[in-house]
């Protein structure tokens, strides 16, 4: 339990980041397509949604450091430290994402140096997903050094990532022009909650071939179904609130309000499963 306490800022970057950063991902991509006008102006301003939700989580974690100081001296293993280059990417990821969303306050806009602009943004979220993903191969610790860990992080954020990118879409979209954008964005998220529970069942059976001189590490595998129960009776709530038909239950909420709703539920079930995950630490040797 002191390790999960320990590394609750973590959880928070790992749980808010991936989400964000997919969610960078599609709207670029929707961005990248033909657009009405007024469209493309208001989701070009909801595009700050998931770069903030990205910055919440890298300064909540660089609280982990102790000393803001020590963030300096990070930079120095880029390329070669995992977590130096998921930093990296992520500040990088930040500036682009923040320079793009700045630079459409001006009044001149050019279609060629956004869609550069936009790819870039694509290929440097891209980046950060897969640096996040591959922070946690440390060959000392048996728990994490194995595919599932990356796999279940990628699983994460098409889960949540997806549901971010509707929630935007209704914001920025009033006519509803992208409906089927936002049902294939949700059967993305239903798809990657689906794998998320399979990726992380996968692991709490490898949990049960790992052991040391004094402990098994079936004994933390409790942690994952705890963590699986919470996530599964949050994805399911989500997805009651998400639909664009709901349930007579909650058919009386606005739509934006159903999704946001839904998002910030299905936050909370990924954060529980970030917690399980920080606590199956099982280190090679006593």
């Amino acid at each position: 339990m002191p390790k999960v306490v320990h590394n609750i800022t973590l959880m928070v970057f790992t749980s808010l980041a991936p989400a964000g950063t997919l969610a960078a991902i599609v709207l670029g991509i929707v961005l990248l397509c033909s657009l009405a006008p007024e469209v493309r102006k208001r989701l070009n301003f909801f595009l700050i949604l998931p770069l903030f939700i990205v910055m919440v989580g890298l300064v909540t974690s660089a609280t982990h450091l102790g000393n803001p100081a020590n963030a300096l001296y990070l930079f120095r293993g880029v390329g070669r430290s995992p977590l130096s280059t998921e930093v990296f990417c992520a500040v990088l990821f930040l500036f682009i994402g923040g320079m793009y969303w700045l630079k459409h306050f001006f009044q001149k806009q050019s279609m060629l140096i956004d869609r550069i602009w936009l790819t870039t943004l694509i290929v440097s979220s891209v980046a950060l997903l897969i640096s996040m993903a591959m922070s946690y191969s440390v060959k000392t610790i048996q728990s994490w050094d194995n595919a599932f860990v990356p796999m279940g992080l990628i699983a994460n954020s098409l889960a949540s990532g997806s549901m971010l990118s509707v929630l935007v879409l209704a914001f920025s979209d009033k006519e509803n022009t992208k409906n089927k954008t936002r049902i294939i964005l949700l059967t993305i998220s239903l798809i990657g909650a689906f794998c998320t529970i399979v990726i992380s069942l996968l692991q709490a059976l490898n949990l049960t071939k790992l052991q040391t001189a004094v402990s098994l590490g079936s004994e933390l595998a409790v942690w994952i179904y705890v963590g699986l129960m919470v996530f599964g009776i949050c994805a399911s709530i989500s997805f009651i609130l998400a639909p664009l038909k709901p349930m007579a239950l909650v058919k009386r909420l606005s739509y934006r309000i159903r999704l946001s709703l839904s998002c910030l539920i299905l936050f909370v079930g990924i954060f529980a499963l970030r917690m399980a995950f920080y606590a199956i630490h099982f280190t090679v040797g006593l």
